[in-house]
């Protein structure tokens, strides 16, 4: 009998520590199905184990109330569902047929698709009810299907047109880069294969077609491009001739810049090599090299020649003073000098003092014509002079007769010297003009034509007033 009683109290004590920790379990289970399961699954626990009824009726009593409690939260569950499945319909409701509208007014079907897309993602996840859902699934369907229905009317009138569009247009690309592979402006040629890419743009094709059609333009822009390279692989090998060529010119004429005096002809020089690289294809490297080597030989020029003026100015106004005294004594001693000989002498050894000095034109041009005036003051007393003496004055007018007739020789001798040079200066125009290439130098030999031209017609007055000034002395004899 305490067996009995023994083994009862023991399971008691087990059964009463299953019903705790089962029934701990079951409040905190979310899932009210998995605590139903775990309720039963107590239940079955008190089959056939000895109990005394009391601790029977306990352990019984605390498993039905959990039984009721799970009922309780059962019911308080699907009221808080059907409330929430009821705000969730009326939330997808709005949102469907707002949907729906908005689909309406799409500007296409691709978009409407993508609207009715975003409303549906709504439906994952929320609680309603299977009715609720179902319906606003339909008609979110519905227009799934209307939207689907134009997209493929739109698909097939796509593809149509494509294939027209493509037929046309591969006629077209074809002649088209045909003409543009002929044309030599490659610039004008890939400009031409732009349009035709924009245009191709603008054209309803498959993927496929505008691949196809893509390609045909690619392949005619990698052969402009192939064309370009071999063209800067000539370029560049012209450019390097030209520099080769023309690098020596501008080391030479640099030389003279340094050495020479002439400094109207080198700057002129420089000018026509200055054009020739411009005119020329050299790398942009060699060129900046060339135009900063030609720069400092202008700026050597120009300081060269600003000392030069420097020292011209000083050199001229000391010169003036020194012939303008001179000049001046010239003038005093025609007046009183009764040695006629000794005075020409002085008068023309001033003279010749003009010769190379440095002087202002209007000095020298001043300076020359007191001197002119002072000759003639004497002549004119020599003549008065002779006058009285008929034998010495005859002499006289026979020596200038001579003299007058030696100067016309000479002035005749360098007419012919110049009109030598001057043919020559024609026959290297004449060659200039055939090659063509060089127009600066043309200029500078035009230059110097009209120079020995004016200088022929000068010498040819000259030998005009020589020839009349003789053709007077001749008179005067003869009169007397």
């Amino acid at each position: 009998m305490l067996i009995n009683e023994q083994e009862q109290l023991d399971n008691y004590i087990r059964l009463k520590k299953k019903v705790d920790d089962v029934l701990e379990r079951s409040n905190k289970e979310t899932d009210l199905q998995k605590a139903k399961e775990l309720l039963i699954e107590l239940q079955d626990a008190f089959k056939g184990l000895k109990l005394k009824y009391d601790h029977r009726e306990e352990l019984w009593t605390r498993v039905q109330s959990a039984f009721e409690m799970l009922k309780l939260r059962k019911a308080n569950e699907i009221e808080n569902f059907q409330r929430e499945a009821q705000a969730n319909y009326h939330f997808l409701k709005k949102k469907v047929d707002q949907a729906l509208q908005e689909a309406s007014r799409a500007p296409d079907s691709f978009s409407a698709k993508e609207i009715l897309k975003e409303t549906q993602a709504h439906f994952k996840g929320i609680r309603m009810i299977k009715e609720q859902r179902e319906e606003l699934y339909a008609k979110l369907q519905a227009a799934f299907e209307q939207v689907n229905n134009r997209i493929e009317i739109q698909k097939t009138s796509f593809e149509k047109e494509a294939t027209l569009n493509f037929m046309h247009l591969q006629q077209k690309v074809d002649t088209k880069v045909n003409e543009v592979l002929a044309l030599q402006d490659l610039t004008e040629a890939k400009n031409n294969l732009r349009d035709l890419q924009a245009e191709l743009r603008e054209l309803k094709l498959t993927r496929e077609q505008r691949d196809e059609i893509y390609n045909k333009i690619q392949a005619a822009f990698d052969i402009l491009k192939n064309r370009q390279d071999e063209l800067q692989v000539s370029l560049e090998m012209e450019m390097q001739q030209n520099f080769e060529y023309i690098k020596p010119k501008v080391d030479n004429i640099i030389s003279k810049v340094f050495n020479g005096s002439d400094f109207a002809g080198l700057r002129d020089e420089l000018r026509v090599v200055q054009n020739e690289i411009k005119n020329m294809q050299i790398s942009r490297d060699n060129r900046n090299d060339l135009w900063a080597e030609i720069q400092k030989a202008f700026d050597e020029l120009n300081a060269r020649q600003d000392f030069e003026r420097t020292n011209f100015e000083k050199d001229s106004l000391k010169n003036y003073e020194m012939l303008k005294a001179k000049v001046a004594e010239a003038a005093k001693q025609v007046q009183i000098t009764t040695e006629y000989k000794q005075t020409r002498n002085f008068l023309i050894s001033v003279q010749h003092e003009f010769k190379g000095i440095k002087l202002h034109k209007e000095h020298r041009e001043e300076l020359w014509t007191k001197l002119q005036t002072a000759f003639n003051v004497l002549n004119q007393r020599i003549d008065e002079y002779y006058r009285f003496k008929r034998g010495d004055w005859e002499v006289r007018m026979q020596t200038k007769f001579s003299e007058l007739t030696t100067q016309i020789s000479d002035n005749e001798k360098e007419i012919e010297k110049h009109g030598e040079d001057l043919k020559s200066l024609k026959d290297q125009l004449s060659i200039l003009k055939m090659r063509g290439d060089n127009p600066e130098l043309v200029d500078i030999v035009q230059n110097k034509i009209i120079s020995a031209q004016n200088h022929i017609i000068h010498l040819a007055q000259e030998i005009s007033k020589l020839e009349l000034e003789r053709e007077q002395v001749k008179e005067k004899l003869m009169s007397e």
